[in-house]
């Protein structure tokens, strides 16, 4: 019997998680630089403010990945070219959504697979993250995302080398692969949030009000 109280403890505390939400002003989370010279492979879970007008996901060296109010996905590389545009029907308010960004070497072809269904490939050169001086998680200079980043992971020609879940409760954020950690840049403590898991949501546990919308705000999975 003590045995079974224990599993069930432990599955009931494995429903539990923060979340961060960044306020759009002046915080993002900046993580160490990388080199990548492979198929790059970037996913995260995210909801942004569907009125906030420019939502940047991140910047990681040459490339830059952002939401907008268009209900569009772009991304660029380093070059002044316009980046690829990726147009998502049911728009991005209200959920959390989770996006996956594929960069292949071979020909700058990006692909962008949102909530499991892919939105085509289209090319964007020279967008390979990697090789400058800002790397980026809510942030890209002046502009910053409001909403919530989660679960970032970043693998290079199928090895993972970095993965964020933004789960932390602080200013350092943990990367669970190899220890380069990130910082949260101009954070407040009351900008997390512990959220139990629902079947259809995360439900927030006492939330402090404001910056979160109500002490029980819950993000919906998309």
């Amino acid at each position: 019997m003590h045995k079974k109280q224990q599993d069930r403890k432990k599955r009931k505390a494995s429903l539990l998680r923060y979340f961060r939400l960044n306020e759009g002003a002046t915080d993002e989370i900046s993580i160490p630089a990388f080199t990548a010279a492979g198929e790059i492979v970037i996913t995260c879970k995210f909801m942004s403010d569907p009125t906030g007008g420019i939502q940047p996901l991140f910047y990681l060296g040459r490339m830059l990945c952002r939401v907008q109010d268009d209900n569009s996905v772009r991304v660029w590389g380093d070059t002044a070219i316009p980046g690829a545009v990726f147009l998502i029907p049911e728009g991005v308010g209200g959920r959390l959504n989770e996006i996956t960004i594929t960069q292949s070497t071979a020909n700058s072809d990006v692909e962008v697979i949102y909530n499991g269904v892919s939105l085509g490939v289209k090319t964007s050169s020279n967008a390979n993250p990697g090789g400058s001086t800002n790397y980026n998680i809510g942030g890209h200079f002046g502009d910053k995302m409001i909403g919530v980043i989660a679960d970032f992971k970043l693998s290079v020609d199928g090895a993972l080398i970095r993965n964020y879940p933004i789960n932390d409760n602080g200013s350092t954020i943990r990367d669970l692969v190899s220890g380069q950690d990130g910082t949260v840049v101009n954070g407040n403590a009351d900008d997390w949030g512990l959220f139990k898991e629902n079947p259809t949501s995360w439900e927030g546990q006492n939330l402090n009000v404001p910056p979160w919308d109500s002490v029980d705000q819950e993000l919906i999975k998309a």
